[in-house]
């Protein structure tokens, strides 16, 4: 009988970790593609690795008992062709003392590991859980199971949906059929609209066993040491990944007279479904543009990377087109319109059904009539051929040529024609 622990839940002790990826500038060093990872598509993260040099600095200044090696990429990502690499590193931070703690999906490759070498420094494993890694588990021999357990404290974690748990019992089926000892739930740093929504209380059993939750405060107070573009670099998890949350906020606020559309908005509508979206896609009046791009620019530290016109207070008639960039986050595409064009039939009259919805002002509108929720679950779209009469360039007069582009780009991410 699993038993509610009271006041257990919340976890913001912060610690400090090393990111590795062994990927290229093309390729990232991780075997899955989880849709909510924040790093596969950051402008933060490099393929630099520390140096003994960096890692003892490191250490040195920031005394903690254990040291987390995860990614940023996976530590354990191709690890016969990055072992070297991988035990220098290991090596280095057991000469500094340090207990270390690895997080990864690569089960085998963790037991590797630590029955090739012997590395007293390494005392705890957490296993990212998917498919996969649990298909691994279970592949291991049950002395192979309880030697992970006894000696790495091993457990495993799981990050929850964007917008709450729907069914919790899910969870307590997962943990059974692992058998222990521990299952971590973290709260997913993605949530775009709504704050401590998940609440997934710790349960403790008769054997010691836990589920037990980890709230995002626990990874933005954290420390980090990972590799820039450019260099080996040290932030705290807010610094990172923080700006996140306090744009989707602004974003989104019910005041703001601004159409959200595009891969975005689907993120909003399915956000366990489109958690990995590009850029971000915003119309708003011309008249409006001037001071909300303004406190993009001061708050949150954007700049103008293209801009059709040269002055934006002057394009209230033209409308026009501006791309904001940040050296953290994606871009911001805004489409500007002028005070007479209606933004909504140029959203609702896209040629493809997938992109005839928009959330303005706390509401989502949609097109009644071709928009299908069910299809953008299994990525399908129409093709809605234009009907006489309709304005085809609205906004634009290259508007077939954009469509045409703009399937293109739908096809190479894996959608289909609805048939």
């Amino acid at each position: 009988m699993l038993k509610y622990l009271q006041g257990e839940n919340l976890e913001k002790e912060s610690s400090i970790s090393i990111l590795l990826n062994f990927g290229t500038e093309r390729i990232f060093g991780c075997s899955r593609r989880c849709d909510y990872c924040n790093w596969k598509s950051s402008k933060n993260i490099g393929n630099i690795i520390p140096t003994k040099k960096d890692i003892q600095s490191f250490l040195r200044n920031n005394p903690h008992e254990y040291v987390t090696l995860s990614g940023g990429g996976d530590p354990l990502w191709k690890y016969e062709k990055n072992k070297e690499k991988l035990l220098n590193i290991v090596n280095t931070i057991s000469e500094e003392k340090k207990s270390i703690r690895f997080i990864t999906r690569e089960v085998k490759n963790f037991l590797l590991l630590v029955t090739e070498n012997n590395l007293p420094s390494v005392k705890a494993v957490s296993f990212s859980l998917d498919g996969r890694s649990f298909e691994e588990w279970k592949s291991l021999t049950e002395e192979q199971r309880e030697m992970l357990k006894k000696d790495f404290s091993c457990e495993f974690s799981m990050v929850l949906p964007a917008f709450g748990i729907e069914n919790k019992s899910y969870y307590l089926d997962v943990f059974r059929k692992l058998g222990g000892p521990y299952l971590t739930l973290r709260e997913n740093l993605n949530d775009a609209l709504r704050e401590d929504q998940h609440k997934f209380p710790s349960f403790k059993n008769e054997t010691g066993s836990h589920i037990r939750y980890i709230p995002t405060e626990s990874c933005l107070n954290s420390l980090y040491m990972f590799s820039g573009r450019y260099e080996i670099k040290t932030k705290r998890g807010y610094e990172i990944l923080g700006i996140y949350k306090k744009i989707y906020k602004y974003l989104n606020e019910e005041d703001k007279d601004i159409y959200i559309y595009g891969s975005y908005v689907k993120h909003l509508l399915l956000p366990n479904k489109f958690l990995d979206f590009g850029d971000i896609d915003i119309m708003i009046s011309s008249s409006e543009s001037a001071k909300f791009v303004k406190r993009l620019e001061e708050e949150f530290g954007f700049e103008i990377l293209y801009s059709d016109r040269k002055n934006i207070e002057e394009c209230n008639e033209k409308g026009g087109h501006i791309v904001l960039q940040h050296s953290e986050y994606r871009n911001i595409n805004i489409d500007l319109y002028s005070v007479t064009k209606d933004p909504s039939r140029y959203i609702l009259k896209s040629q493809f059904s997938s992109e005839r919805v928009f959330f303005h002002q706390g509401k989502f509108v949609k097109d009644e009539e071709f928009f299908n929720i069910e299809d953008i679950e299994k990525r399908l779209y129409t093709k809605i051929p234009f009907e006489k009469g309709d304005d085809i360039c609205l906004f634009t007069d290259k508007r077939n040529n954009a469509e045409a582009i703009f399937e293109n780009k739908l096809k190479s991410r894996g959608w289909k024609i609805k048939l």
